[in-house]
């Protein structure tokens, strides 16, 4: 696996079942946790990433997002704006995203590495913009002796500062549950054949 090496290696596991496990560990400088999630996805990698552009469908599968529009795509890069409702009395929080997708040419792993770019975008109306976003997808095929298994594994790593003041709870939130259940709802609606049909012509298949 592709290494996120900003965060170390010191992640301390919070949460599992039998398909997802959910870790955490500490950034220097930050009151919130970075995060990393865990999981094995029936899917193709074309198929993974097309679920990751379809942004307008993120609400369906993402936990705590409220509405999401992908407003330019470049093919390997494209950028997402997106709003995730909050509990009175913290303000709903609206966030602007860069993802630029790799692939290794022998392992065949794909890297979305993403960022925040809030310079791209004001705030929307009765919003707090989301501080910063640093983290990454990454999808690496899961080979038998040599041959396609239909199967990928999924690490999704990221440290957001979600910027105002945020109550502990709703941070903890942040770092375990919402990401948690992201995974969950990536496992469970992957598999439509809307994205399973999809192909992208920069990607090779196992």
């Amino acid at each position: 696996m592709a290494k996120h090496t900003s965060f170390g290696d010191n992640w301390k596991l919070e949460k599992q079942d039998s398909e997802v496990k959910a870790y955490t560990t500490t950034v220097p400088g930050s009151n919130f946790r970075a995060y990393k999630i865990e999981a094995i996805a029936e899917s193709t990698l074309a198929g993974l990433i097309a679920q990751q552009k379809d942004a307008a469908s993120f609400s369906k599968w993402m936990d705590g997002v409220k509405t999401s529009e992908c407003f330019k795509d470049t093919g390997d890069t494209y950028y997402t704006h997106s709003i995730a409702p909050a509990p009175w009395p913290v303000k709903d929080r609206d966030s602007v995203v860069e993802s630029i997708i790799t692939q290794d040419p022998e392992t065949l792993e794909v890297n979305i590495r993403f960022r925040a770019k809030n310079e791209l975008m004001k705030p929307a109306k009765g919003c707090e913009r989301v501080a910063d976003i640093n983290g990454e997808w990454i999808f690496t095929p899961i080979m038998d002796n040599g041959n396609a298994t239909g199967k990928v594994k999924v690490y999704y790593i990221n440290h957001v500062n979600p910027g105002g003041k945020v109550p502990g709870w709703l941070a903890n939130n942040f770092a375990v549950d919402i990401p948690f259940n992201t995974i969950k709802g990536l496992l469970r609606t992957v598999k439509e054949p809307r994205y399973q049909s999809a192909t992208i012509d920069f990607i090779k298949e196992p």
